[in-house]
């Protein structure tokens, strides 16, 4: 690892760091599907790309992805990039830009919601329902 590492900035803590940035592509339910270690110095739309091109595969065998970011995804070139590739990326906008309700190259009639993708990873919208207590089902018989 010491070859690989090199300082690093984190600006939630506003410290730097010494080490590898950790970066995970996950279902909506938390399963990583893809990973990877870089150098903090590297862009992490650039390997976010490099990560997808390695997997072509894997994202081909999900049509209509839809990839959830942060604001540090923003890129004209990125999201265009993804389009080709098929996937929808879903970030916030930033305060100088109109509401995002799309992405890149959909329009809103065409644009996926997120129950659209629930089939990815089994997700809910509803919470789960309670069990019924015992006491319940005991009056029930």
């Amino acid at each position: 690892m010491a070859g690989w590492a090199e300082y690093g900035y984190c600006a939630s803590p506003s410290r730097f760091f010494w080490g590898l940035r950790l970066y995970l592509v996950c279902t909506p339910t938390g399963i990583p599907i893809l990973g990877a270690l870089a150098n903090p110095k590297l862009d992490e739309r650039e390997v976010l790309q490099a990560m997808f091109d390695v997997e072509k595969d894997l994202i081909a065998g999900w049509p209509g992805l839809l990839l959830i970011s942060d604001k540090g995804f923003a890129s004209k070139e990125f999201e265009n990039d993804l389009a080709m590739r098929g996937i929808v990326l879903l970030r916030p906008s930033f305060k100088r830009e109109k509401k995002r309700a799309e992405s890149a190259g959909t329009s809103q009639r065409t644009s996926p919601s997120c129950e659209a993708h629930q089939h990815f990873a089994g997700a809910r919208t509803e919470p789960p329902t309670e069990p019924a207590s015992k006491s319940a089902r005991a009056t029930e018989q």
